[in-house]
């Protein structure tokens, strides 16, 4: 029965017990078939131990410590044959599959006497100041490879220890982050920034801030280290998002995500609209007319935010200065007619013109005129 095994290399922080004094690594090996909390196997060559893993790597090797003479082996890739008798067994986590003979099978013994890795327990705050007549909540964060089989607490009076009963069983408290959003919807003029207003409070320490998009239900993250040109703030000294020279690409909807010791909480969405500049299309650089004849000048504007074109006006060419046509005096109103008045509005800045010029059989300066929106 051959199996492989990765030399030189271990699988750190997922020791659930060792087992000292075990002359092979291909015991050891055995030793894992027989316990279904095993996951993978190290063999430290040095004082022969046998460490058992409740985890196996999700990586090839990127995962493995270098431990020079040492040894490691996945649980997936051990033959189940060389579990004997024990093949298939029904053992619970805690206990240990012992073979005895064919006719009489195994016995599921409890894991006693192995040195088992006690749980780890970690306190985030170590003081409270409470106004009396308030609750709090002492968080006590408690992690194990083995389930958990008791949490008690105790408490100190001046050196007098008493033992504190919470009904018998053992509690997760949650102290959550509370995430706000003072202002749900924006609308922008593109090419400004905008700050995304994003308010975080938590009794512990934050250990992320996010931020997430979507548009048309399709959903992206936002990582402001990766795109300093597009974004800043986002973290956790700094939870707003300010988007920089915003873009019609900047339109949707935007969540804040922030996350303490315990647990992440979502904002509200946050909606972002981008009013864009409009578009200016003139269908014709050059118009030749006869002196006298009536003459039109195609333009056509849009825009492609649902905000509207605030206005559409033109321009004459003097020879020395631009001059707006207006429309309102009562020569002009009888020399043009069409897009010179004004319409809807919604959009701040138009586009830079687009430049047409139209002549009039005997050249006339005063008849060269520019559209802008």
């Amino acid at each position: 029965m051959v199996i492989e095994k990765q030399k030189d290399v271990i699988y750190t922080g997922h020791v659930a017990f060792e087992i000292f004094a075990l002359p092979m690594w291909s015991l050891c090996a055995q030793l894992c078939t027989r316990l279904k909390i095993c996951k993978s196997i190290n063999f430290i060559t040095l004082n022969e131990t046998c460490q058992i893993n409740v985890a196996e790597p999700n990586c090839s090797t990127s995962c493995l410590t270098n431990s020079v003479g040492d040894s490691f082996v996945a649980a997936s890739a051990l033959p189940k044959e060389l579990a004997g008798i024990c093949k298939g067994h029904a053992c619970n986590i805690t206990e240990i599959c012992v073979p005895k003979s064919k006719s009489e099978g195994y016995l599921c013994h409890p894991l006693i006497g192995y040195r088992i890795v006690p749980p780890n327990v970690h306190i985030p705050q170590s003081s409270y100041d409470v106004i009396i007549g308030q609750s709090v909540t002492l968080v006590c964060l408690v992690t194990s490879h083995l389930p958990i089989t008791d949490i008690t607490w105790k408490k100190n009076i001046n050196n007098s220890v008493s033992t504190i009963d919470s009904g018998g069983s053992a509690h997760l408290y949650s102290v959550p982050t509370h995430v706000h959003i003072p202002q749900p919807s924006y609308e922008v003029t593109y090419g400004k920034s905008v700050t995304l207003v994003c308010i975080v409070t938590s009794r512990l320490p934050l250990t992320d801030v996010t931020w997430k998009k979507n548009v048309g239900g399709s959903v992206s993250m936002i990582d402001p280290d990766d795109s300093a040109s597009l974004y800043s703030g986002g973290n956790v000294e700094s939870p707003s998002l300010i988007i920089l020279n915003v873009t019609a690409n900047d339109t949707g909807t935007y969540i804040c995500s922030a996350t303490n010791l315990v647990d992440t909480r979502n904002s509200d969405t946050i909606s972002l609209v981008i009013n864009c500049v409009p578009n200016v299309y003139v269908h014709h650089l050059l118009y030749n007319a006869t002196f006298g004849s009536t003459v039109t000048l195609d333009c056509s504007v849009s825009t492609t935010t649902p905000a509207t074109i605030t206005e559409v006006y033109w321009q004459k060419w003097d020879g020395c200065q631009i001059k707006n046509i207006s429309s309102t005096t009562t020569s002009a109103a009888a020399k043009y007619s069409g897009s010179t008045m004004c319409e809807d509005t919604a959009i701040t800045n138009p586009k830079e013109a687009l430049k047409l010029s139209l002549n009039i059989g005997t050249t006339d300066k005063e008849d060269k005129v520019d559209s802008t929106a």
